[in-house]
């Protein structure tokens, strides 16, 4: 549902909306792993499943709200493999775009890895016990939420 936000916002507050999104998306980062502690402790399973069913209707319920206006989708002869063949070439013409896939694989390889590792981490080099693990998550949240508000607020605009 993503998508529909974005074609709602427009153009000038494209880059303001992005990173309000990857804010609010990165407090799952905070949020989720705290709580996850408290349920799986208490053993309350039903009130993880409960909460997580409340959420969703929420979110549901604000994506409903959403209006944007009708799309015709452009038609072109090209098929799947075609587009992304035109979006190969679009970026090996273009630097900039380059260098953004090349961040984006690399973070997509390596970037998310770092979560399986966190519980050694808290054990053998913060000597914590493994169940630190929901902390140093939520850490790495708010690491993120102050890196996308600092981009979002930033004066300079990306040149692609």
């Amino acid at each position: 549902m993503l998508f529909r936000s974005v074609n709602a916002v427009s153009v000038g507050d494209i880059a303001s909306a992005i990173s309000i999104q990857a804010a609010v998306q990165n407090m799952t980062r905070i949020a989720g792993p705290i709580m996850a502690v408290q349920v799986i402790g208490s053993g309350r399973f039903h009130v993880g499943f409960a909460g997580f069913a409340v959420a969703t209707l929420a979110a549901a319920g604000t994506m409903s709200r959403v209006r944007v206006e009708r799309h015709e989708a452009d038609v072109d002869e090209l098929g799947v493999l075609g587009r992304v063949a035109a979006g190969y070439r679009h970026a090996r013409e273009r630097r900039p775009a380059r260098l953004a896939i090349a961040t984006v694989a690399v973070m997509s390889v390596f970037g998310v890895a770092h979560t399986a590792l966190i519980p050694s981490f808290a054990r053998d080099v913060l000597d914590r016990d493994p169940g630190q693990f929901a902390k140093i998550v939520a850490s790495t949240g708010v690491g993120a939420i102050v890196g996308a508000l600092t981009v979002g607020y930033s004066r300079v605009r990306p040149s692609m």
